[in-house]
Protein backbone atom coordinates (compact mmCIF):
# COMPACT_ATOMS: atom_id res chain seq x y z
CA UNK A 1 0.00 0.00 0.00
CA UNK A 2 1.41 3.38 -0.87
CA UNK A 3 -0.30 6.62 1.05
CA UNK A 4 0.70 9.54 -1.81
CA UNK A 5 1.15 12.96 -0.62
CA UNK A 6 0.07 15.59 -3.12
CA UNK A 7 1.77 19.08 -4.07
CA UNK A 8 0.67 21.83 -1.23
CA UNK A 9 -1.17 24.41 -2.32
CA UNK A 10 -1.97 24.74 -6.06
CA UNK A 11 -5.76 24.92 -7.54
CA UNK A 12 -4.38 22.67 -10.68
CA UNK A 13 -1.77 19.91 -10.91
CA UNK A 14 -1.24 17.07 -12.58
CA UNK A 15 1.17 13.65 -11.64
CA UNK A 16 2.03 9.92 -13.07
CA UNK A 17 0.65 7.58 -11.00
CA UNK A 18 1.34 3.42 -11.11
CA UNK A 19 -1.65 1.27 -10.31
CA UNK A 20 -0.43 -2.47 -10.55
CA UNK A 21 1.70 -2.80 -13.11
CA UNK A 22 0.14 -0.12 -15.31
CA UNK A 23 0.81 3.36 -16.00
CA UNK A 24 -1.35 6.63 -15.60
CA UNK A 25 -1.89 10.36 -15.53
CA UNK A 26 -4.11 12.15 -13.11
CA UNK A 27 -5.53 15.51 -13.11
CA UNK A 28 -6.74 17.43 -10.24
CA UNK A 29 -8.61 20.60 -10.32
CA UNK A 30 -10.05 22.94 -7.27
CA UNK A 31 -13.39 22.91 -8.05
CA UNK A 32 -14.67 26.63 -6.72
CA UNK A 33 -18.15 26.54 -7.00
CA UNK A 34 -18.34 23.15 -5.16
CA UNK A 35 -15.83 23.75 -3.45
CA UNK A 36 -13.87 20.21 -3.58
CA UNK A 37 -11.28 18.59 -5.98
CA UNK A 38 -12.30 17.08 -9.29
CA UNK A 39 -9.98 14.57 -10.64
CA UNK A 40 -9.71 12.51 -14.07
CA UNK A 41 -7.45 9.49 -15.32
CA UNK A 42 -6.54 8.02 -18.32
CA UNK A 43 -4.55 5.21 -18.89
CA UNK A 44 -0.73 4.68 -20.51
CA UNK A 45 -2.60 4.61 -23.77
CA UNK A 46 -4.54 7.81 -23.62
CA UNK A 47 -7.75 6.08 -22.83
CA UNK A 48 -9.85 8.45 -20.47
CA UNK A 49 -10.91 6.17 -17.62
CA UNK A 50 -12.84 8.83 -16.14
CA UNK A 51 -13.09 12.69 -16.29
CA UNK A 52 -14.32 15.55 -13.56
CA UNK A 53 -14.86 12.95 -10.49
CA UNK A 54 -15.22 14.52 -7.55
CA UNK A 55 -12.62 13.43 -4.87
CA UNK A 56 -14.37 11.75 -2.50
CA UNK A 57 -13.09 10.24 1.04
CA UNK A 58 -13.49 6.29 1.46
CA UNK A 59 -14.84 5.96 -2.70
CA UNK A 60 -12.83 2.94 -3.77
CA UNK A 61 -12.60 4.23 -7.19
CA UNK A 62 -11.07 0.68 -9.00
CA UNK A 63 -14.23 -0.35 -8.34
CA UNK A 64 -16.13 1.98 -9.85
CA UNK A 65 -14.51 2.60 -12.96
CA UNK A 66 -13.35 0.39 -15.74
CA UNK A 67 -9.88 -0.13 -16.68
CA UNK A 68 -8.03 -0.04 -13.43
CA UNK A 69 -5.32 -3.08 -13.23
CA UNK A 70 -7.42 -6.20 -11.33
CA UNK A 71 -6.95 -6.54 -7.63
CA UNK A 72 -5.96 -2.88 -7.06
CA UNK A 73 -7.14 0.02 -4.79
CA UNK A 74 -7.63 3.33 -5.17
CA UNK A 75 -8.58 5.60 -2.09
CA UNK A 76 -8.65 8.86 -1.01
CA UNK A 77 -8.44 9.43 2.99
CA UNK A 78 -8.26 12.86 5.37
CA UNK A 79 -10.68 16.13 4.24
CA UNK A 80 -11.95 15.76 1.02
CA UNK A 81 -12.65 19.38 1.36
CA UNK A 82 -8.99 20.87 1.97
CA UNK A 83 -7.99 23.26 -0.99
CA UNK A 84 -4.60 22.61 0.06
CA UNK A 85 -3.95 18.85 -0.30
CA UNK A 86 -2.71 19.64 3.58
CA UNK A 87 -5.01 16.42 4.84
CA UNK A 88 -5.90 14.67 1.82
CA UNK A 89 -3.97 11.52 0.50
CA UNK A 90 -4.58 9.10 -2.52
CA UNK A 91 -3.64 5.40 -0.87
CA UNK A 92 -2.88 2.97 -3.74
CA UNK A 93 -3.37 -0.30 -2.97
CA UNK A 94 -1.82 -3.68 -5.23
CA UNK A 95 -3.60 -5.93 -2.49
CA UNK A 96 -7.21 -5.65 -3.01
CA UNK A 97 -7.75 -7.13 0.55
CA UNK A 98 -6.34 -3.96 1.79
CA UNK A 99 -8.63 -2.01 4.21
CA UNK A 100 -9.04 1.60 4.66
CA UNK A 101 -10.04 3.74 7.15
CA UNK A 102 -10.99 7.75 6.90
Amino acid sequence: MRKLTMPKNTPYFTTRLTIGDENFSAVFRWNTKAERWAWSLTDSDNNELFKGAFVAVGVRYARLFVGFPENTEVVFIGDEKDDTFENLYMVISDDAGTEFTS
